[in-house]
């Protein structure tokens, strides 16, 4: 019965083992050591070449003008990413959580960009905002709206690059958040007359406050 027990509370950690052993080795062990290669002036030919010069590559990359603007672009696309993926997988999340005989073709159908390689996705995006002949720019002219240069011009660039990476994304998050709703209990979105449909909904299933 004790040998149970001691399973019991030791069960968890050996079912995550794998997973965590993984995050070290190909997340946490290559940030903690390209780190430390900041330090270095490393040579790739010659490793024994490698000379530690401190903070001298901070020192020189702080003083490039061209690092605050890919700074600023990093910025503006994980904002731009991030806020639009979780809205809209919140959004569809919710309305996935309806009972429907659709909803398994419909999370099926959005978790599918997820699971395709990133050069199938580059390709078929370049194709499709492609200016001249692309679908999209085919299909604004279709409903009478000003074409774009998508990829092929510095005002749109950051935009299309977002809304690739959203839509690549935006089921994985959508399915998390589906399970969520799906965990709570039935008696907790249960709601007292005096609490409308919107806001049993903003604070019981998503997290308003």
């Amino acid at each position: 019965m004790r040998n149970r027990s001691v399973w019991e509370a030791v069960r968890p950690y050996v079912m995550i083992l794998p997973a965590m052993a993984g995050i070290l080795l190909f997340v946490i062990y290559p940030v903690i050591y390209l780190i430390k290669l900041s330090f270095y002036k490393y040579n790739l030919m010659n490793k024994a070449k490698s000379k530690f010069i401190g903070l001298d590559n901070f020192t020189q990359i702080f003083s490039r003008e061209d690092f605050y603007g890919a700074l600023v672009n990093t910025i503006v696309y994980t904002v731009g990413v991030v806020a639009a993926t979780m809205i809209l997988s919140s959004l569809i999340a919710v309305w996935l959580n309806r009972k429907s005989r659709f909803n398994a073709v419909v999370q099926a159908g959005i978790f599918t960009p997820h699971i395709i390689s990133i050069v199938s996705v580059a390709l078929v995006w370049m194709w499709l905002m492609e200016p001249s002949h692309g679908l999209l720019n085919f299909l604004l002219k279709a409903v009478g709206l000003p074409t774009s240069d998508w990829l092929q011009s510095s005002s749109t660039a950051m935009i299309s690059i977002i809304i690739v990476s959203v839509w690549q994304n935006i089921g994985y998050f959508t399915l998390i958040i589906v399970a969520a709703l799906q965990s709570i209990p039935p008696a907790s979105t249960k709601r007292p007359h005096s609490i409308t449909r919107a806001s049993s909904k903003c604070f019981i299933r998503l997290p308003c406050r």
